[in-house]
């Protein structure tokens, strides 16, 4: 996810360039769209899981903050 936002931030960057080229702009916005859908794809399969379980289960939390 942090690869997805620093993506968006180097568009939001070079958008705010007037000095950026046309090709450098449409691939940092194609890069950004297909991360876009790629997590979409993920979501809507995540939701198919969770629907066809009919609940959500209990994940233990292994980040070691307790």
């Amino acid at each position: 996810m942090a690869a997805d936002e620093a993506v968006y931030e180097e568009w939001l960057r070079a958008s705010n360039n007037p000095d950026t080229p046309g090709d450098i702009m449409k691939s940092l916005q194609d890069e950004y769209l297909a991360r876009q859908r790629a997590a979409e794809a993920q979501q809507e399969q995540l939701s198919s899981i969770l629907d066809l379980l009919g609940y959500v289960p209990d994940v233990r939390d292994d980040s070691g903050d307790d």
